[in-house]
């Protein structure tokens, strides 16, 4: 079992205490005014651990609980550290604990004074200083998590907590309530939650129990019309066997007169057929006469279309020919004209080179014909007598200076002379290579112009050929049709039109034959096929009033099997209601076995007798927002002990308002009692 204990809790410039050392036994008094600082203390606990007060606001935001020390006027005051040590037993081992939050003043750039930029925090974990993310998980580690340090060290706060997380807490402590919990050895319950995994619950499976039922009513309402309707639409039985024989008679009837209705059909169909056959061969008969006209009339024409042919295609090969030979020449005069354009640039290059080489010859000789000459002939005279100066030391200094003097002006001509012949040497190297560009561009377009000159040479003769074949070809005309002789003189023709004049004679011999049916034999035929289908249509009710009867007997059975369905399912929703109830109030009761004198309730029921679930602690019977608020805190207690057994914890609790209490519910843990007094200052009482 993990047992925390305060043994000391120092405050320095927090909620306006600006300093306070508090040793803390196993039970401690604090005794004081009211607005002396004995809830400053639990607030200082709770913000060293996490920094938010008993009533879990933080030190900064929206809401936030003033940890700064305030002036009388309400002001905060200004470059103070505010800071919490706390020092904790746990399970015998100290750990000591420091929260400080500082203001952070800043001097800018060309300011007189400081400038406020927010509050900076420090952890501290035993003198060492620690990120706030490593701080809080060694305290949730090492100490207690936040969630169960609220429950354990406050007896108000697990009861104002709203009852679905007060459930969600006994739910953990107690554990999980099972449908196998309740169902026990009830068989009907056992067939209940047979197949339901831990995900389903009870009121899913009452919601489809519900729209199963509701399914079944909709359609037990929809039956009795249905029954009524067919009643109603069955109609009455006749004398079946008179009509069976007089629906006999008539199609006997009926069977003689198609039978002779379909010899003439069939009469018909032969001529029909014989007449389709001389129909075709007539088609086919008169597409060969085109044919055989076409043939003659293409062999009559042949020799004068092959002469006209061949004059258009000569046409075609002198056009083409006559285009070459004006491209050629075209194409003569665009090299010629683009060969001077290149000349004339190239011959300007070489002008530009020409005079460059000029300059440059008569700036070599300048430079080259350039001499040193040795200030005052080598001689050295006082500036200010104007004497000559006969020392030895100062003329070989003097003839030192002028021999580096020469050998300097020698270097810089040599330099650049070896300059202005690396120009001229460019620009020789430049006049080269126009001048080898020109030839090149010279013989190029010599080399295309003799190219384009002999194939000008060659169309001219293909002009020349075709021109005159042309001349000795004339167009001859060309016949649209033949003579009346010339088609008499086709024997296989005069064959082919005799027999086209055979199959007509036989068409029409045939049509002459042919028959159809008398107006009176499709009249009778209509009527007998009338009488027929009304017989018939009598007949079929026979079937109409068997079928509506075995439909309403199977309707009837389906009503008395939904009646049961329904009954079975009212049975099983009553029994899922009395599990739902059982399941939800089960947590309460197994919570109930840990406290002393706390009764939970986590089951009402609605007016219509339904279970609906709740969460809330009760004392002789009695919800705790009722009860007076000494046995609050003593139900708190009562809750914290039941919490603390099973989570195996043992955390300080503080009692805030202890001066109501005359009696303190019994607990293993520290307590921290804040009772209100006329003493100011607080005066602290330990154990």
């Amino acid at each position: 079992m993990r047992q925390v204990k305060i043994e000391k809790i120092a405050l320095r410039n927090f909620k306006g205490i600006r300093e306070l050392d508090v040793e803390l036994g196993q039970y401690t008094l604090v005794c004081g005014a009211n607005a002396t600082g004995k809830t400053t203390i639990f607030d200082a606990f709770t913000w060293c651990l996490f920094g938010k007060d008993h009533l879990d606001r933080t030190d900064t935001g929206r809401g936030a609980f003033a940890v700064k020390t305030q002036d009388a006027a309400g002001a905060t005051i200004p470059h103070l550290d505010h800071e919490v040590t706390i020092l904790l037993q746990v399970n015998g081992v100290e750990i000591e604990l420091t929260r400080r939050l500082s203001e952070k003043w800043v001097k800018k750039a060309r300011a007189k004074t400081t400038t406020f930029e927010g509050n900076t925090t420090t952890y501290i974990w035993n003198g060492n200083e620690l990120k706030e993310s490593e701080y809080n998980r060694r305290i949730e580690a090492e100490i207690i998590d936040a969630r169960t340090f609220k429950m354990l060290t406050n007896p108000h706060y697990f009861s104002e907590l709203p009852w679905q997380e007060q459930l969600a807490v006994l739910t953990e402590i107690v554990g999980t309530v099972t449908l196998a919990d309740v169902a026990g050895d009830n068989p009907e319950r056992l067939d209940i939650i047979k197949g339901m995994t831990s995900s389903d619950s009870l009121a899913e499976k009452r919601t489809q129990n519900k729209t199963e039922r509701s399914r079944l009513q909709k359609r037990l309402n929809e039956i009795e019309p249905q029954i009524k309707g067919i009643q109603t639409a069955t109609p009455p039985a006749q004398d079946w066997e008179a009509l069976e024989k007089e629906k006999a008679e008539i199609d006997n009837q009926l069977a003689a007169l198609i039978n002779e209705q379909q010899q003439i059909t069939n009469r018909e169909k032969a001529v029909y057929d014989s007449l389709q056959q001389l129909t075709h061969e007539d088609y086919t008969l008169r597409a060969q006469v085109e044919k055989i006209k076409h043939e003659a009339l293409a062999a009559k024409n042949q020799a004068a279309t092959e002469n006209n042919n061949r004059i258009e295609l000569i046409k075609m090969d002198l056009t083409k020919a006559q285009h070459e030979n004006e491209h050629c020449t075209q194409s003569i005069a665009q090299t010629e004209s683009r060969t001077n354009e290149v000349k004339k640039e190239m011959e300007a290059t070489l002008e530009s080179n020409a005079q460059k080489r000029e300059k440059l010859l008569q700036e070599w000789e300048e430079e080259n014909s350039r001499i040193f000459k040795a200030p005052n002939d080598g001689t050295i005279t006082c500036p200010l007598t104007g004497s000559t100066c006969d020392s030895q030391m100062a003329a070989t200094i003097a003839k030192q200076n002028t021999d580096k003097a020469r050998a300097a002006f020698n270097e810089e001509k040599l330099r650049r002379l070896d300059a202005i012949e690396a120009r001229g040497k460019a620009v020789n190297a430049s006049t080269k290579e126009t001048q080898d560009y020109i030839a090149k561009i010279e013989y190029d377009a010599k080399q295309t112009i003799q190219g384009l000159e002999e194939c000008k040479a060659v169309t001219a003769a293909t002009i020349e050929r075709l021109t005159a074949e042309l001349q000795s070809l004339a167009p001859q005309p060309v016949a649209d049709q033949l003579t009346a002789e010339e088609l008499e003189a086709i024997p296989e023709l005069a064959e082919v039109q005799a027999r086209l004049a055979e199959i007509e004679q036989e068409k029409a011999k045939l049509q002459t034959t042919a028959t159809e049916p008398t107006a009176d034999t499709t009249q009778r035929l209509a009527e007998l096929r009338g009488q027929a289908d009304e017989k018939a249509a009598a007949l079929s009710t026979r079937h109409i009033i068997e079928n509506n009867q075995q439909l309403i007997a199977k309707l009837e059975a389906e009503s008395d099997d939904i009646a049961q369905q329904m009954a079975d399912y009212e049975a099983k929703d009553d029994t899922m209601r009395e599990m739902e109830e059982e399941l939800i109030a089960e947590v309460g009761n197994r919570a109930n076995k840990l406290c002393r004198f706390v009764k939970f309730r986590t089951c009402d029921k609605q007016i219509n007798g339904e279970p609906v679930r709740t969460c809330y602690a009760t004392v002789d019977g009695v919800r705790w927002a009722d009860i007076n608020s000494a046995k609050q805190t003593n139900a708190g207690l009562d809750i914290i002990n039941a919490i603390g057994r099973v989570k195996e914890i043992s955390l300080p609790i503080f009692i805030d308002n202890a001066e109501g209490i005359n009696e303190l519910e019994k607990t293993d843990a520290q307590v921290v009692k804040l009772q209100v007094t006329y003493d100011d200052p607080l005066k602290i009482y330990a154990e």
